[in-house]
């Protein structure tokens, strides 16, 4: 008697169908994430034209457009703007939101001529629209010592010129007190039994604003510079003591004369 047959197996294919769904999904992520970063990194860069230093810019000179150097017998120093300055592209996100963009050599001479240069400019900075390393026009004539840095001055003060001997060791932006030897034979009106001579600080926190030659430029107000200017004539001799930046406390100190070095050093 024959075998019954049996009945044909049927292949169960849902596994290999999900497998293949799972393998098709990762692919066309894949795909969605390269297109994206393609996306990405292939938008164009926003950029802009700035201007910047072309080297290393002095306070005190003055920009123009057509002159170069000392003219006449002014003392200003003028540099061309075509010299002094030139162009940069870069990125938005990286020009100050202050920079000055360049549209035209015309339009930049326009905002630059006869400026007057405040402060330092280094190679490379970026030009600023206003920039506060320029003094506006009119603020002074031009190669004045008020054009260099005209926000030190303000209403009532005046620039005093103290004659140093030698080359003197501050510089711009130090603050100073001045020291004065004073002797009765310099200052007749002293009072009775005044030591022969004493050292005293006179006017102490001096803004030092110019360094030219020999001669150091502090601001003052109008009464102080009618002190300094009696002083510095009248006094044996006097010192400019420069100060620790920062440090802008009233100073105590007491005469210092031939009787104190005696008490001090020969007790």
């Amino acid at each position: 008697m024959a075998a019954p047959a049996r009945p044909m197996r049927t292949r169960s294919s849902g596994g290999r169908t999900l497998i293949l769904l799972g393998v098709l999904l990762a692919l066309a992520a894949g795909a969605i994430v390269i297109f994206v970063v393609s996306t990405y990194t292939s938008a164009p860069l926003q950029t802009e034209t700035v201007v910047v230093a072309a080297s290393d810019l002095q306070a005190g000179s003055v920009l123009s457009t057509s002159q170069s150097g000392q003219v006449g017998d002014t003392q200003a120093s003028y540099i061309l703007i075509s010299a002094a300055f030139t162009t940069k592209t870069v990125n938005t996100d990286f020009a100050p939101k202050d920079a000055y963009i360049f549209k035209s050599q015309t339009d930049l001479n326009t905002f630059l001529n006869g400026q007057s240069i405040s402060s330092n400019f280094y190679a490379g900075e970026i030009l600023r629209n206003p920039d506060p390393r320029l003094a506006a026009a009119g603020t002074g004539a031009v190669g004045s010592l008020t054009s260099i840095n005209p926000g030190q001055i303000k209403a009532g003060d005046v620039l005093v010129q103290i004659k140093v001997d030698g080359a003197p060791a501050m510089v711009p932006g130090d603050h100073v007190d001045l020291i004065a030897i004073f002797c009765n034979a310099n200052l007749p009106n002293l009072p009775s039994g005044a030591p022969p001579c004493e050292s005293q600080t006179m006017i102490q926190n001096l803004y030092v604003y110019a360094v030219r030659g020999s001669a150091v430029f502090v601001v003052v107000k109008h009464q102080d510079a009618q002190t300094l200017q009696y002083l510095t004539s009248n006094v044996a001799t006097f010192e400019l003591a420069i100060r620790k930046p920062g440090d802008t406390a009233p100073a105590t100190t007491t005469p210092v004369n031939s009787g104190t070095i005696i008490s001090e050093f020969f007790h």
